[in-house]
This record gives C-alpha cells, sequence and structure tokens, in this order.
C-alpha cells in the first residue's frame, strides 16, 4: 500500500488506518541507504507529513509519525535509527493491540446482562468489542444504520451478520427507532482530546437522539487517539 491508496481509503477505521500507514513507515525504513544516511530525515518528514495529510482526523497518524521522527532526530547512525525505528513502530502496533484488549475489560464489566446494542459507521475496534461480547453472551442484537454518505453502516452490519450477530439494519432517516430499540450505544473515535471527540459525519446526530431517549453512550477510543 502507498499514500494515495491510504488517502482513498474512506471504509476502514482509525486503527486499521494506522496499522497501513505502519507498514508505509516501516517500508521506507528498511529503504533506508545505511552506507550514506542521505536525506534520511526529510524522506521521512516528507512521508510523515503525506500519511498524516492523507486521513487529518485520525489521531493515531499524528502519534505515530511524530515518534519516529523523534527518534530519528536523536540517533546520527542510519543503522542504529533503522532498528530503533522499526522497534518504535512494532511496539507501537503492540500498544494499540493492548488497548483495544482493555477497552473489552472494560465494556464486559459494564455490560452484565445480554443487551441490545446500537452502533454507526465502521470502526474496528467497535466490531471486535461486539464480537468478543456477543461470544461471553452478553450481546443479544446489534442495530445499525447506513451512515451515509459511504455506507460504512451497511459494510459493518454485513461483517457482523457474517459472523452469526443478530443484527437489525435501519436507513438513517430512522435513526430514532433505531435508537428506541437498543439498550446503549457504542461508537469509535478517530480522535479525541479532553474538549472533543472526532469521529464520522452523524455520530453528534446519533448522541443526541440518545440523549433525548435517555440511552448511554460510549466511545470507545484507545489512548493513541488522544492528541
Amino acid at each position: 500500500m502507498d499514500v494515495d491508496e491510504l488517502k482513498n481509503d474512506n471504509m476502514s477505521g482509525a486503527l486499521e488506518i494506522c496499522v497501513k500507514a505502519a507498514g508505509i513507515l516501516q517500508y521506507e525504513i528498511e529503504r533506508i541507504d545505511i552506507a550514506t544516511g542521505e536525506g534520511l530525515q526529510s524522506r521521512l518528514l516528507d512521508l510523515g507529513i503525506k500519511i498524516i495529510i492523507s486521513q487529518p482526523r485520525m489521531a493515531p497518524l499524528y502519534n505515530l509519525v511524530n515518534e519516529v521522527l523523534l527518534a530519528c532526530e536523536k540517533s546520527g547512525d542510519p543503522e542504529m535509527f533503522r532498528k530503533s525505528a522499526k522497534g518504535l513502530v512494532d511496539d507501537f502496533l503492540i500498544r494499540l493491540s493492548a488497548s483495544e484488549k482493555a477497552i473489552l475489560r472494560q465494556c464486559e464489566n459494564l455490560i452484565r446482562s445480554p443487551a441490545r446494542i446500537a452502533t454507526y459507521s465502521r470502526s474496528s475496534t467497535v466490531i471486535k468489542t461486539l464480537l468478543a461480547l456477543f461470544d461471553s453472551g452478553v450481546l443479544a442484537e446489534v442495530l445499525l444504520c447506513e451512515s451515509r454518505p459511504m455506507l460504512e453502516g451497511k459494510r459493518a452490519a454485513a461483517e457482523l451478520a457474517a459472523s452469526g450477530l443478530p443484527v437489525s439494519f435501519f436507513v438513517d432517516a430512522a435513526m430514532d427507532e433505531m435508537v428506541a430499540c437498543c439498550d446503549l450505544v457504542l461508537v469509535g473515535a478517530d480522535s479525541f482530546s479532553e474538549e472533543k471527540l472526532i469521529n464520522k459525519i452523524g455520530t453528534k446526530a446519533l448522541t443526541l437522539v440518545a440523549r433525548q431517549r435517555q440511552k448511554p453512550v460510549y466511545a470507545l477510543a484507545t489512548m493513541p487517539k488522544f492528541l
């Protein structure tokens, strides 16, 4: 995958995008000329900027690129940098995986009995959590709507149904009816800070409907998404 493909990826979740970006960085790191290290910092800076611009709402990309560039600044030896940078990227991906497992533990503590859970768009973290909750016997049904304009919700519904989960699918205009039928709402996040959460268009409308219906809403977000 290259940066252009990353830019045109409108269906993957933030963590999936981050894994793909990590692969692009790892490929470039492998191509470093150990003999000279010529243009190393400028090449990685240029690539890092392109990666961030390709998906500017995805906070993990900022954090991943920043860690690699800082390692480049601190190391004057190309071979030493290659080893440390590869280790940084691998460690970043390990932390992503660990964060997802921590989210699942929190959800298992939160949901004690079979629940009907509504979600929106397609978050890989939410998908994995729903699958695990279903295996644990505390998920009765998943409710999704289209998530226009890219219809990520349609893809998520198909994935979950193919895995054997009971799924009800709604058009976006029936979002209120969907929320009325659920016990709680789980959404993903592209990034978050102390003041706000950024996710796919339509998430705000869903949370407002849930507030009106007095249904709890939880955002599942790993720490690398924090800005």
